[in-house]
C-alpha cells in the first residue's frame, strides 16, 4: 500500500494550487488491495481515477479539502468506502469488476472516476436509501437537518425549520454528478410522510428560488408542489399543501437504471414496433464493456473516445469477422515542436472481445509509423494479415486519417497533403510478424523496422488488378 501511496502523493503534488484530500485515492487504492487487485492493477486504475481532467473536475465537486467544513467532507468519504466494502463482503468480485467499467464509460458524464464509481453504488443499492435527521431539539422539532444517505454516506441534504403555521425549508443540495438518480425524490418522499405526522396542520414551503433556475423548477413541480411569485423580481416560491401531504409521500418513486436508453423509450411511447430493426453490424457495448479489463490501460478504452467503427470485409483463416475501433488522436498539432499524433486501433472479434490493437502515430505531414499487437491466446488466426491489410487500405485508399487528407491511390495527382510513406516496427527475430508484413507489401528499411511507400501500395495494386 506504502508504493500506491506514494503513486497518488506524486500526482497530487503536480496540483499544487489545490488543497487535495487524498483520502478518496487512498481508500479506493486500499478497497481494490483488498479485493485482490494487483499492484500493478490498481496503478493503472489510479491513472485514470487520478487522470489531469478527472482531477480538475474533482477539484469543483466538494472532493477536495479547499472550502467549507473538511472534516464532515472527511466523514463523508469514509462513510461511502464503509458502505461499499459492506457491500463487497456480501457480493460477488464481479460487481466490483463491473463497477470499474461503469465508471470508465460513465466518468466523461459526470466528470470523473470517483462520482461514476459512486453512481453505480447508488443505482445498484438504490433501496438501501434511508432518511437521517440531525438537530432536533425535541419531538416536535424546531430546525433540522434532513439527509438522503446510503449507511451513512450522505447523498442529498435540506435544512428545514419550524415556524408557528408552516413549515419552511431551505433549498436541496443534492451531491454534484448525482443528479438525475432519483435521490431528491426519496427525500422528499420521506420528508412529506414526517411532516404529515408530526405537523399535519401546516403547510411546506420555501423561498429565494433564482428564477432562472429552471432546473430546480421542474424539479419541485415534479414533487408536487406549487410555484408561486411573492413580490421579487429575480426569485419564486415553492408550496406543498398540508391536505396534499398524505397522497404525496406515497407515491412510488422508480428506481433508475444504469444505461438507460431514451431512445428506446421514446420508440416505445409511440408504440412503434422495433423488434425488426436491422441488426447492428458490430458487437454491443454492453457486450464489449464486459469482455474489457479496465485494469489493462493497454487494451481498454472509453467507448466515447472511439471515434470511428471498421468492420474488416476479409475474414480470419478461422473465418472469424473482426472489427476495427479507432480511438480519437491525442494532438493535431501539426508543424509545432509538439507535432506526434497518436491513435490507436483496437481489434476486437465478433464476441466483442479485445483480441489485440495497432497503435499509430504521424510523425509528420508526410510520415506514418505504427506496430500492432496480438494477445498470445489469439496469435496463429491469420489476424495480423487481415488487420495489417486493411489498416493499410484505410490510410492510402483515399481514406481520411486523424484529419490528414491521404493522396487517393485512384487519383494519384491530388493536391492533398497525404501520408506517403507507412513504418512498420518489428524486431527482427519476429519471423511471423516479418512474414505478414512482406506479404503485405513492406520491405526491409532499417533496423527493426520494415517501410511501404504509397508509390509501392499503388504498383502492388496495379500488379493485383493485371
Amino acid at each position: 500500500m506504502e508504493e500506491l501511496k506514494q503513486i497518488i502523493d506524486n500526482k497530487c503534488a503536480e496540483f499544487k494550487g489545490l488543497k487535495i484530500y487524498t483520502g478518496w485515492f487512498y481508500d479506493f487504492a486500499e478497497m481494490l488491495l483488498q479485493q485482490g487487485y494487483t499492484q500493478k492493477q490498481i496503478s493503472n486504475i489510479l491513472e485514470q481515477i487520478m487522470s489531469n481532467d478527472c482531477m480538475e473536475n474533482m477539484s469543483g465537486k466538494g472532493m477536495m479539502k479547499y472550502f467549507g467544513n473538511v472534516q464532515s467532507s472527511i466523514d463523508n468519504e469514509k462513510a461511502f468506502f464503509d458502505y461499499t466494502k459492506s457491500k463487497l463482503d456480501t457480493q460477488h468480485l464481479e460487481y466490483l469488476k463491473k463497477g470499474l467499467q461503469y465508471a470508465v464509460q460513465e466518468a466523461k458524464n459526470v466528470g470523473n472516476f470517483i462520482d461514476a464509481f459512486i453512481k453505480y453504488v447508488v443505482i445498484t443499492n438504490f433501496e438501501d436509501l434511508q432518511l437521517q435527521y440531525k438537530d432536533q431539539t425535541s419531538e416536535h422539532w424546531e430546525q433540522m437537518l434532513v439527509s438522503c444517505c446510503l449507511g451513512d454516506f450522505a447523498l442529498s441534504t435540506m435544512l428545514c425549520e419550524a415556524e408557528s403555521d408552516k413549515i419552511y425549508f431551505d433549498e436541496l443540495h443534492t451531491r454534484k454528478n448525482l443528479t438525475g438518480t432519483k435521490i431528491g425524490a426519496v427525500l422528499f418522499k420521506g420528508l412529506f410522510k414526517k411532516i404529515h405526522h408530526e405537523f399535519p396542520d401546516r403547510d411546506l414551503y420555501t423561498l429565494r428560488l433564482k428564477k432562472d433556475n429552471e432546473g430546480a423548477k421542474r424539479f419541485y413541480e415534479r414533487m408536487g408542489g406549487t410555484v408561486y411569485d411573492y413580490g421579487n423580481e429575480s426569485q419564486f416560491g415553492v408550496v406543498y399543501k398540508k391536505e396534499n401531504l398524505k397522497e404525496l409521500s406515497e407515491k412510488d418513486v422508480a428506481p433508475p437504471t444504469l444505461y438507460p436508453s431514451r431512445k428506446e423509450e421514446f420508440l416505445n411511447s409511440l408504440k412503434v414496433d422495433i423488434t425488426n430493426k436491422e441488426q447492428d453490424p458490430f458487437p454491443s457495448d454492453e457486450d464489449i464493456s464486459k469482455k474489457m479489463d479496465i485494469s489493462d490501460k493497454f487494451y481498454s478504452f472509453d467507448m466515447d473516445d472511439i471515434d470511428k467503427k471498421i468492420k474488416i470485409p476479409k475474414l480470419t483463416k478461422n473465418g472469424e469477422q473482426l472489427y476495427l475501433y479507432r480511438r480519437s488522436i491525442r494532438n493535431r498539432q501539426l508543424g509545432s515542436s509538439n507535432s506526434r499524433i497518436d491513435s490507436q486501433y483496437f481489434i476486437l472479434n465478433n464476441s466483442g472481445q479485445i483480441v489485440g490493437r495497432v497503435p499509430v502515430s504521424v510523425l509528420e505531414p508526410y510520415s506514418l509509423s505504427m506496430d500492432y499487437w496480438i494477445k498470445d491466446e489469439f496469435q496463429g488466426q491469420g489476424i495480423g494479415t487481415v488487420v495489417l491489410e486493411e489498416i493499410i487500405r484505410q490510410i492510402y485508399d483515399g481514406k481520411e486519417f486523424d484529419g490528414i487528407d491521404c493522396i487517393s491511390a485512384k487519383f494519384p495527382d491530388a493536391n492533398k497533403t497525404s501520408i506517403q510513406n507507412i513504418k512498420l516496427e518489428i524486431s527482427d527475430d519476429n519471423e511471423a510478424s516479418i512474414k505478414i508484413a512482406m506479404k503485405n507489401g513492406f520491405k526491409k528499411a532499417g533496423e527493426r523496422y520494415y517501410s511501404l511507400t504509397l508509390n509501392d501500395f499503388i504498383e502492388r495494386n496495379q500488379e493485383r488488378v493485371e
